[in-house]
């Protein structure tokens, strides 16, 4: 954190007042430095731009007890004890209208050929990744503050996970998905909400590789969650080679667009459960709740 102010404060305009806030009592995380270094390095940039280059940009640490939230990029309901790595800017907030799209790959509000769209994905894929979850309080003109929620490393007290329930008290499912798609972000985050349902997950973002993972044994997996358009194969290719050895494992194939597989043709390639993406929690936990029953 030290040096990520060190940094901004050398590639940030001086017009920015950088304020750093750290609380001695924080307890450590387990996490990848680089990552979570390129992740706060977004959000300083993403900050000077709503800034337009003037006003107070924060970086604070602290931890935080008995917390109760709900992660704003895979939509998990959270509690229990977390070191909060916070990010705040002055600049013109984000309104409510595109509040739920900040983390898509590729949206962003700038001018064409001012940004790519890409920072707050990466920032949300780097978080899931390393087992945290994200909370944004925002109001247009007033400023954003984003909180990267990380569980704390040997705790006595480990993070509760208040995972979706059937009536009778069991999980949704349970048992180890293998999931499978090329953008990291929305990978992350997948492999989050299926843990929020009470499985196990086994991530690729290439889907010949998962193939090879999966050929070698086949009966570690209780369902594939996959991608349909990916470099080299396609979710449905993916899907006809795992049932050519596997015929009746669960499938449910995730695509935001194809011309070639829809709602209605799905179940002739063999699969389960199809879902546009951006798949909300909500509706995974449906899909999820219909194939345990």
């Amino acid at each position: 954190m030290k040096e990520i102010t060190r940094l901004a404060r050398s590639i940030l305009p001086s017009s920015i007042l950088i304020e750093e806030k750290i609380d001695a009592d924080t307890p450590p995380i387990t996490a990848d430095p680089v990552q979570v270094h390129q992740a706060l390095m977004n959000l300083c940039v993403n900050a000077r731009d709503a800034m337009a280059n003037k006003g107070v940009l924060t970086i604070r640490l602290e931890p935080r007890r008995n917390l109760e939230f709900e992660c704003e990029s895979c939509r998990c309901k959270l509690e229990g004890d977390w070191v909060d790595l916070q990010v705040e800017d002055t600049g013109h907030g984000i309104g409510p209208e595109i509040r739920k799209q900040i983390f898509e790959p590729f949206f962003t509000t700038k001018e064409p050929g001012k940004g790519t769209g890409m920072g707050l994905s990466v920032v949300q894929g780097v978080v899931h990744q390393n087992h945290g979850h994200i909370l944004v309080e925002s109001e247009p003109e007033r400023g954003t503050l984003f909180h990267l929620l990380f569980p704390p490393a040997n705790e006595e007290t480990e993070t509760e996970f208040s995972s979706p329930l059937h009536g009778d008290g069991r999980p949704l499912q349970d048992g180890t998905a293998l999931v499978v798609d090329d953008e990291p972000a929305v990978l992350a985050v997948t492999c989050a909400m299926l843990e929020h349902a009470g499985l196990n997950t086994v991530a690729f973002h290439d889907a010949e590789e998962a193939l090879a993972r999966f050929r070698r044994n086949p009966k570690d997996f209780d369902m594939v969650v996959t991608d349909q358009t990916m470099p080299r194969m396609t979710g449905v290719e993916l899907i006809r080679q795992i049932h050519q050895v596997r015929p009746h494992l669960p499938v449910i194939l995730c695509t935001g667009f194809s011309d070639h597989v829809n709602e209605e043709n799905a179940a002739e390639f063999g699969v389960t459960a199809f879902l546009r993406k951006p798949v909300e929690l909500e509706t995974l936990r449906q899909v999820l709740a219909q194939m345990a029953d």
